[in-house]
């Protein structure tokens, strides 16, 4: 199937083509230099328009109607002349009533693309989107997340108006399933419904973000329990700079090996890597309530049990060719010693986050 992108560059235009080049669609792009000619070829090779390109911000009011209300005209027009029958779909607005001249371009391009429906009897899908975000997205223009992410990642300022207000926010995954949706027949009326909208407050926005932003400077993880957490993190790292893609980390070398610290958080607990050296050994203590889930990932080791209680002693060998857990339970002492010929590493997650005031951790001397 070929599908013809106008506005393939812009934010929704970049992420539905990628999307698209992922299911083996063939892809034709149209956008802003290219010229008319161009459109009325790729119009004639294609089988499913989707006409993303519009005016949104643009420095004088005309090209409103240059790059709107024309464009669509345009494509209109040579579907008719070459009597083609395909599919369309458009990206229009919830502004739509609003009296401001986008919206009223946006107007005016859906009362073209429906006459053209009733005279071809041709598909046409309208898709009239909130507040779109996610990767791509461009401040100062796709949406207040954008710009958000974009500034508070460079500790620029950001200005909150009205802290209430709240704000219709549209993921950008979301609507690659709904275009998709369309092209396979699911959705075919003409104003399909818009799902999975969070109506989130503008304050709340700027607080999660915030939060994010001293979190990638550590090892904390943040809550993303909720969709819209989600995918306000997943857009807010798309915004990262290059200085911020590496994060340095804390080693605790002694003569047993290496201990650091890799996730931490509250709900969560913390997850850390260690090695230990040749015949070395780690542990050697227990725990009234923390527990840890281990994996060695290189090495053999020997994990020794000591039930605090009754004095038994259990007794498994572990190797990293293996690929099997052990843990330390509360009232067991626990050690891990490195039986093999070279360093043994691993990975434990703790249910806590360690704290040097209340660590949870004796020293066992029987």
């Amino acid at each position: 199937m070929n599908i013809l992108i106008t506005g393939s560059n812009g934010f929704i235009g970049r992420n539905l083509k990628f999307s698209l080049l992922e299911k083996n669609f063939n892809i034709f792009e149209f956008n802003r230099n290219d010229n008319l000619n161009k459109l009325e070829n790729l119009i004639e090779k294609s089988d499913i328009i989707f006409h993303l390109a519009g005016e949104n911000r643009p420095k004088e009011t005309k090209l409103f109607k240059v790059n709107n209300i024309e464009l669509t005209n345009k494509i209109c027009s040579i579907l008719t002349k070459k009597k083609k029958k395909l599919k369309i779909i458009f990206t229009s607005t919830t502004q739509i009533k609003k009296n401001n001249p986008y919206a009223k371009s946006k107007l005016e391009c859906e009362k073209i693309l429906i006459k053209y429906k009733k005279q071809t009897n041709n598909s046409i899908s309208i898709l009239r989107l909130p507040n779109v975000y996610g990767k791509w997205s461009k401040p100062e223009y796709n949406s207040v997340v954008a710009t958000f992410c974009y500034n508070i990642i460079r500790n620029k300022k950001i200005k909150v108006h009205n802290k209430k207000d709240f704000v219709n926010l549209y993921y950008i995954d979301d609507l690659l399933n709904k275009f998709m949706n369309i092209i396979l027949g699911k959705e075919k009326k003409l104003y399909p419904k818009i799902d999975n909208i969070d109506r989130v407050r503008v304050d709340y926005i700027a607080k999660k973000l915030r939060e994010f932003n001293v979190n990638i400077k550590n090892i904390s993880l943040n809550n993303l329990e909720t969709r819209v957490n989600k995918n306000l993190y997943s857009t807010f790292i798309s915004f990262l700079t290059e200085k911020l893609f590496l994060l340095d980390l804390k080693s605790h070398k002694d003569s047993r090996g290496n201990f650091v610290e890799f996730l931490k958080s509250k709900n969560f607990g913390q997850i850390s890597y260690f090695s230990i050296n040749v015949k070395k050994e780690r542990g050697g203590h227990y725990h009234h309530s923390k527990v840890e889930q281990f994996l060695i990932l290189k090495g053999n080791a020997k994990i020794k049990y000591v039930n605090l209680f009754n004095k038994k002693v259990i007794i498994k060998k572990i190797s990293g060719k293996n690929m099997k857990i052990f843990r330390s339970m509360p009232g067991y002492v626990h050690t891990i010693i490195n039986t093999g010929k070279s360093e043994l590493i691993g990975i434990v997650w703790a249910n806590e986050n360690f704290n040097i005031n209340k660590p949870d951790t004796y020293k066992y001397y029987g």
